[in-house]
């Protein structure tokens, strides 16, 4: 019997056994193979789902609230801190009035950091470390970054640091 057993399955053909064994084997094989692929589509689905845009709304507050980060430009907040797999983006939606500050009291990471658009010169406070996974962090005229903690660049690959043509003050 053992035998019967390592030649069913060390064989692209079914020897020793009946006709519905051997369909049944098929079957199996087949459903794996879609389990499979089925699983490795998920998979990216969710992997391509979390690595949205996630844009700064509603003036200034914590890096860590949730409630100043939307799915869209000027949307409603609620959609989640940015992650390792998250653009943070601040744009002309993001501060209604002059002088706002944006706070990292704890530690944060994203993809990337852009400022293209921002206006009422905003600051970026860096209270505590943001860190860009990703391979961009740009600046933009008429903010400022402050704080006793730094940017960390994590990415494997080159990083692109852009600042404004005006100079910009880390410190």
């Amino acid at each position: 019997m053992k035998r019967k057993i390592t030649s069913l399955f060390s064989s692209k053909q079914i020897h020793n056994a009946s006709d519905n064994t051997a369909i049944l084997i098929n079957m199996s094989k087949q459903l794996l193979y879609r389990l499979a692929i089925t699983s490795i589509l998920w998979m990216i689905t969710i992997a391509y789902t979390n690595a949205q845009s996630l844009y700064w709304v509603g003036d200034g507050g914590s890096w860590n609230d949730d409630s100043h980060w939307s799915a869209t430009s000027g949307g409603s907040g609620g959609a989640g801190v940015p992650a390792t797999t998250n653009a943070a983006i601040f744009d002309a939606n993001s501060f209604s009035m002059a002088g706002q500050t944006v706070t990292l009291t704890a530690g944060a990471i994203c993809s990337s950091i852009n400022w293209t658009g921002v206006t009422n010169n905003p600051t970026l406070d860096l209270a505590a470390s943001l860190t860009i996974s990703g391979t961009s962090a740009i600046f933009a005229d008429g903010m400022s970054v402050s704080g006793s903690a730094g940017l960390i660049f994590t990415s494997a690959s080159n990083t692109t640091l852009t600042l404004s043509n005006t100079a910009k003050t880390f410190g």
